[in-house]
């Protein structure tokens, strides 16, 4: 299922998308961006060690909570909705690692950090969701594919299947930077155990990205434009990247999924 489907919104069409950024429903700057930007230098000035330990610390129980609080609030949930339940998380996971017995000054550098990230991933999963609409309206052959599956199992955000044809697009949504290539090509060589119900045995499926698309949302908004701090892609980026992806992929990605469910996953893999 799908984010929107989960919600219970999907009837929410492009334009519908459009007009809640415009009407600036998702709260994005009632965040201090810079003010997470300036805390997150200080600390790096005042104890790059940790900083560093920060940057390598993960909280399991926030992957999926953008999905998560959708379908419990049966809406897009907001920034500060998001981030206030994303730091409780967070919190409590500090309370039980070696995080809740550093210094509070120490303890403060991952919050820090955890927040900034959190800011972050929210406004990729709307550039995600933004995506997948704006897809839908422009596409009538394509069905289009956003869920668990794709995501934690391939390692992709949007998969563009062809009605008509043995043709697939997988598509990664990410901010361009040079952090987030390196994630990407991390993303990539990973190896994740999944049971097979085709087989009925447990193995390892290998990611394999070739001639996937790479759509880069970009703060100079080159390839997106920015409303309301989100980011919308521009149509002729995106009508680019998938006309010259053309031919390139086929189904076999998206229908080894079939066989897979997601409960009897050995491994999840953090994104």
């Amino acid at each position: 299922m799908t984010v929107l489907e989960k919600v219970k919104v999907n009837k929410v069409n492009y334009e519908d998308f459009l007009k809640m950024i415009r009407n600036d429903e998702f709260k994005i700057s009632e965040v201090n961006y810079s003010g997470m930007i300036e805390k997150k230098n200080h600390d790096a000035r005042y104890d790059n060690r940790r900083k560093r330990q920060a940057d390598n610390y993960y909280v399991s129980s926030v992957f999926n909570l953008f999905e998560e609080m959708c379908a419990e609030y049966g809406r897009i949930i907001t920034m500060p909705e998001y981030l206030n339940e994303y730091m409780k998380l967070v919190r409590h996971q500090f309370y039980y690692s070696f995080v809740g017995w550093l210094h509070y000054e120490e303890e403060k550098i991952f919050e820090n950090i955890m927040r900034l990230r959190g800011y972050s991933a929210y406004r990729s999963a709307l550039a995600e969701v933004g995506l997948k609409l704006m897809l839908e309206d422009m596409y009538d052959n394509y069905i289009i594919h956003m869920n668990e599956e794709t995501d934690q199992i391939l390692g992709v955000d949007i998969v563009v299947e062809n009605k008509h044809n043995d043709e697939a697009h997988y598509i990664h949504v990410t901010k361009e930077s040079g952090f987030a290539r390196e994630r990407l090509n991390d993303k990539s060589s990973k190896k994740v155990e999944v049971f097979n119900y085709n087989t009925q045995q447990f193995e390892e499926y290998q990611r394999d990205f070739s001639n996937h698309i790479y759509a880069f949302y970009d703060d100079a908004e080159n390839n997106c434009e920015i409303i309301n701090g989100v980011y919308i892609f521009r149509e002729e980026y995106i009508k680019e990247l998938l006309d010259d992806n053309e031919g390139l992929c086929d189904k076999q990605q998206l229908t080894y999924l079939e066989y897979i469910d997601l409960e009897k996953n050995v491994e999840w893999v953090e994104e």
